[in-house]
């Protein structure tokens, strides 16, 4: 990988840290406590396949998560009661 594909990746990285106002150490602390896993499924993520997930309402860091997660909960609007209705769905056909 050259030098300027890494100034890239670099400045993509800073620029998704300024929208949700992380540091770099910020961001890179979060990673290494989930143990650079998708906070809600485990799956493995890196700077660059990880979703940074907030409150909508407050604009708070919730944590890192894989996008198939960060988008379910976009689909279920952060709304824990229709996230609990698939749930018991899920179960009823299992």
């Amino acid at each position: 990988m050259g030098v300027s594909a890494i100034n890239h990746k670099a400045r993509k990285l800073d620029k998704r840290l300024r929208k949700y106002g992380l540091a770099r150490r910020q961001f890179y602390a979060i990673l290494e406590d989930q143990h650079f896993q998708c906070d809600i499924c485990t799956l493995r993520i890196d700077t660059e396949s990880c979703q940074i997930d907030h409150n909508h309402r407050t604009g708070l860091v919730r944590g890192l998560l894989c996008g198939r997660c960060n988008q379910g909960l976009g689909n279920f609007r952060d709304n824990p009661e229709i996230v609990r209705y698939a749930e018991q769905y899920l179960r009823k056909w299992e």
